[in-house]
């Protein structure tokens, strides 16, 4: 695929700086869990961008069912980390639970799509 590479920069630029500000916002109160938690980091933002950059978005549409899974993914953790190292939250349980479903269930759906127009052609 040829991904859109401006519209690609913009997004992948703007995920860095959010993964970065949440991690400087967390970060005085992760202790032990910081090295663990730099890690996750890594391996989330590498799976947004990974999904940001397989699709070609004027010619594959379920693509961005799986983008959007993603970032509703990373949507997802952070509310679980803001809640469980920042500040508890009312409903946080519930918040996580529904967005993480969600995420899921768009990834899902998306690459099925992907994967019903690839053994159709």
């Amino acid at each position: 695929n040829q991904p859109d590479k401006k519209l690609n920069t913009i997004v992948s630029l703007f995920s860095i700086a959010y993964m970065v500000f949440s991690f400087l916002l967390l970060r005085p109160f992760l202790g032990n869990l910081l090295i663990p938690v730099i890690i996750y980091t890594i391996v989330i933002l590498t799976m947004f961008h990974a999904s940001v950059q397989a699709f070609n978005f004027s010619k594959q549409s379920f693509g961005k069912l799986c983008i959007f899974g993603a970032a509703i993914f990373i949507i997802s953790d952070s509310m679980l980390a803001a809640n469980k190292f920042y500040h508890p939250f009312a409903g946080a349980e519930i918040l996580v639970m529904l967005t993480y479903s969600l995420a899921q269930l768009l990834i899902v759906i998306g690459v099925t799509r992907y994967l019903n127009s690839v053994n159709n052609d």
